[in-house]
């Protein structure tokens, strides 16, 4: 405090105000000193880093929870509330920069990463490409067709037939009259009376013979496969002859 001499013998008591200003802005200096310090420390570890696991410890350092500028904002509770604003311009500032270059370094570093990742990967543009394979053939699918390639090699001839078919070449043409009890045991779906859903494949062999004029040929070399159709216990039934 000074004592001021004013009118006569009174004193009037004025403040220190240069001397409060100086020991403020000499706090302000050294703040921002110190997070140029910081900074700068800062650089030159990121710098330093050789790849992103080393790079991620730096940004822990300084900007986790328990960092050094983590610290910093926790002291802010000490600066006096009119200088706050501006240390905390500061602190973010600092901040700033630190983010700035810690990405800067880290999208170096990954670039640097996939450069020779594609160095050691190489990749022949003109190899085939792997097929995609959705699902797979029936088991009773690969036996039917191994069967009728043994056959084929034996001589033999794979012949079709309708499913559909008429009562005359799934029973009559095979010497089973209407009356006859083989027709029970082969009880099938009939459309209507001359119509039916064959039970065997004897008559594919019968329209085959028709077509080529074989009655007097063996059947033998004939291989009629395919499905068939039975009514057993009043159960409508599709199996392979």
């Amino acid at each position: 405090m000074l004592l001021r001499p004013f009118i006569g013998t009174e004193f009037f008591v004025f403040p220190q105000q240069s001397c409060y200003y100086n020991i403020k802005e000499k706090e302000n200096m050294d703040m921002k000193e110190r997070l140029q310090e910081l900074a700068e420390a800062a650089r030159k570890r990121i710098d330093e880093s050789e790849g992103l696991d080393k790079l991620n410890e730096v940004r822990v350092a300084y900007l986790g929870k328990k960092g050094e500028l983590t610290a910093i904002l926790k002291s802010m509770k000490d600066v006096a509330p009119e200088e706050r604003p501006k240390v905390g311009q500061l602190v973010n500032e600092t901040r700033s920069k630190i983010e700035a270059l810690l990405d800067e370094s880290k999208q170096r570093l990954e670039e640097a990463v996939r450069e020779e990742k594609m160095k050691q990967e190489v990749i022949d543009v003109t190899l085939p490409a792997k097929k995609a394979k959705i699902g797979h053939r029936h088991p009773n699918t690969i036996a039917l067709e191994e069967v009728e390639r043994i056959f084929v090699g034996m001589g033999y001839e794979v012949v079709e037939g309708p499913e559909v078919e008429y009562a005359d070449y799934n029973f009559t043409k095979l010497n089973i009259p209407e009356n006859h009890p083989a027709r029970d045991e082969q009880d099938t779906f009939f459309i209507n009376d001359s119509i039916l859903l064959r039970s065997q494949t004897s008559p594919v062999q019968a329209r085959t013979m028709e077509k080529l004029n074989r009655y007097e040929e063996s059947s033998s070399l004939l291989l009629p496969v395919y499905n068939v159709y039975r009514l057993m216990s009043k159960t409508f039934v599709r199996t392979s002859d």
